[in-house]
């Protein structure tokens, strides 16, 4: 039972006991008072009657006119007029039921009035005894009146003090709401910390509980700074702190399968000339120092350009620099990375030292093995020149060639404004072979009626600045596709809607007009958007928590240092990049990190999914290391992770 059930109830009993006894009390009181009152009322009436019987003649029949004329005139309830012998000369009496009152009140409280007597006087000889008595109608009746104002305002005090007792108690126990509240987040294995109230009981319980989730907050960016660490040591170079040669290469694959706006960008191949012989020359620690503060000037330019942009040592002398989204500087960011590196050189004392640099711009579903083969060629036509410089390779964009004498602006208008997309789906199967949701990719319907992928289009739409009109467009197109067949659906939208307050209320309506399906759909951003807008996301998350729509991170594993921020955002699920699922069967430190990855997910009561899944081999080191789903080739050529 609830509190205000309780008070109201409470409240309703005390004013009942309380009403009970000033009924009694105050009905006794009155019924005393009535009674002294029409008893000297009587006496007086009785006085006044004997004198004027008195002063009048004083045959039987003008007293018995006289008595019935004064009946007739008052309120009395009898009147007898008796001779001194004992007769009678009159007598009148009211027995009529007027129901002033209730029948049990007359019951329970009977008004007994004393008549009043006196005596009929013929000078100093008495002629006749005179008995009188009001009636007592009159004295029920305000009987009566009493108990009805004492019933109404108990009731309006009543009234008045559950209203104001509940108004108080609301006011009271906000402290207790927001305690149920976080306890339930607890619940849910949301840590959540709230503010302080004022009231010191519930001051205890909610400070117990925000340092119940500083606690695990804290055990979160432990765990999470732990394996960081692992996987700083396992795929980083000690000397440069550049990741080694396997990890680069993959998050580089992993670029190249990707169907959004970083599914290009720019590539530059740096090699030291005869790295050995400056070892031998110029000794191991010089040579060391040279290779450290080339580790950090690629890491600064690399930030300078890309936000999430990757540099690592290939082998020795060979360092390759990923910067996403940044195709069309890839020339320029090559030359600047070459003459920094050379400055370098000099002010390390060894200016002798030569460097050959190629850069080349990638694109979506390119070869990894190509493209190092297009800036190793390169490199080549840069040793050959008299003067080694940075080579620049022009690559082939792949854009459709019903596309090419279009104005690319112009064309996703219009097609932003007649929807010319379409949504190309992909099942996410959970361990025990259940589909979790069907994760959808754009595609853009051409003039010739085929569909252009989200790679060629969505760097456009990223340059052209619509990413958010096309967000806008996806959760219509998702929604109406739910309607049409009532499947659980997964869109991808981009980090710009977190940034854009309007645009996450227009979407928040959207699918609150549409709330009974709104368990069917699930909206994800790219963790390293949501490591940049985690207050957008919170804030995205707060307008959805009304309805049963869930809110998921894709392509995460970079930046679990972040994990710790995202744990009381109310978020579902994490989807964990490829490049840390490809052949996770064979690497040992890949398993230990997603081990502890999954471990860190489910203390926070989120999903984890794999992304990418190429073979069976895979699926099943994953499935041990206790992943709760996975999508990828696997699941498209064996529905459901089965074998056949």
């Amino acid at each position: 039972m609830s509190l205000y059930k309780q008070l109201w109830i409470s409240l309703i009993l005390l004013m009942i006991a309380s009403f009970i006894g000033s009924f009694y009390f105050s009905c006794i009181s009155a019924k005393n008072y009535l009674e002294e009152q029409l008893s000297v009322k009587n006496i007086d009436n009785a006085t006044t009657l004997a004198l004027s019987l008195s002063s009048s003649p004083q045959d039987s029949l003008t007293m018995e006119l006289f008595v019935n004329s004064q009946f007739d005139l008052g309120h009395y309830q009898f009147i007898s007029l008796v001779d001194s012998q004992g007769q009678i000369i009159a007598v009148q009496y009211d027995d009529r039921d007027y129901r002033e009152a209730p029948v049990w009140l007359t019951t329970l409280f009977p008004i007994n009035i004393k008549p009043g007597i006196a005596n009929v006087s013929n000078g100093w000889q008495q002629v006749a005894t005179l008995t009188l008595s009001s009636h007592v109608r009159f004295a029920y009746k305000q009987l009566w009146i009493n108990v009805k104002q004492l019933f109404y305002y108990f009731s309006l005090i009543t009234l008045t003090f559950g209203v104001l007792g509940s108004v108080t108690l609301r006011w009271l126990t906000k402290p207790l709401q927001q305690a149920v509240s976080q306890a339930n987040a607890i619940g849910n294995k949301r840590f959540v910390t709230t503010k302080e109230p004022r009231t010191l009981e519930f001051r205890a319980v909610i400070r117990s509980l925000n340092k119940l989730s500083a606690h695990v907050q804290n055990m979160l960016e432990d765990e999470s700074s732990k394996l960081e660490n692992h996987i700083q040591k396992t795929q980083r170079d000690e000397v440069t702190g550049l990741y080694n040669r396997e990890p680069l290469l993959g998050h580089l694959t992993s670029l190249l399968n990707k169907q959004d706006e970083y599914a290009h960008g720019a590539l530059i191949l740096v090699r030291i000339i005869d790295l050995l012989v400056l070892n031998q020359k110029e000794g191991r620690q010089e040579i060391d120092l040279l290779l450290s503060r080339f580790g950090i000037t690629l890491t600064e330019v690399c930030a300078s350009h890309s936000s999430n942009g990757l540099t690592g040592r290939l082998n020795g002398s060979d360092f390759l620099v990923v910067l996403p989204a940044c195709d069309d500087a890839a020339e320029s960011a090559g030359r600047e990375i070459y003459e920094k590196l050379l400055t370098v050189c000099r002010e390390c004392g060894l200016g002798h030292a030569k460097l050959l640099a190629s850069s080349t711009a990638y694109y979506a579903d390119e070869d990894t093995s190509k493209i190092l083969t297009r800036l190793d060629n390169g490199l080549q036509n840069a040793a050959y020149k008299e003067t080694p410089s940075c080579i620049f390779i022009d690559a082939q964009v792949p854009t459709p060639p019903h596309v090419k004498q279009h104005d690319w602006r112009q064309y996703l208008n219009t097609a932003l404004s007649k929807c010319l997309f379409n949504m190309q789906l992909v099942p996410v199967y959970s361990v025990q072979k259940a589909l979790i949701h069907w994760e959808a990719s754009l595609q853009l319907l051409d003039e010739q009626g085929s569909y252009i992928q989200a790679s060629a289009f969505m760097p456009h739409v990223s340059r052209l600045g619509l990413s958010t009109q096309l967000d806008y467009r996806v959760v219509e197109m998702a929604i109406d596709h739910i309607k049409k067949n009532a499947i659980p659906l997964a869109i991808h939208l981009s980090a710009s809607t977190l940034t854009n307050p309007p645009l996450m209320g227009k979407i928040s309506a959207l699918i609150q007009q549409n709330s009974q399906l709104s368990h069917y759909l699930s909206i994800q951003f790219s963790e390293h958007g949501v490591c940049q807008n985690i207050d957008g996301l919170r804030a995205f998350c707060q307008l959805l928590a009304p309805y049963k729509c869930k809110v998921g991170i894709a392509h995460a594993g970079q930046e679990i240092k972040h994990i710790g921020k995202v744990h009381d955002l109310g978020l579902h699920y994490v989807k964990i990049d490829q490049t840390f699922i490809q052949n996770i069967n064979d690497t040992p430190a890949h398993q230990v990190y997603l081990r502890g990855f999954c471990s860190i997910l489910h203390s926070i009561g989120l999903q984890a999914i794999a992304m990418g899944v190429s073979h069976i081999d895979e699926w099943e080191a994953l499935v041990h290391l206790g992943i709760d789903g996975g999508s990828g080739k696997h699941f498209v050529d064996s529905p459901g992770g089965n074998e056949d």
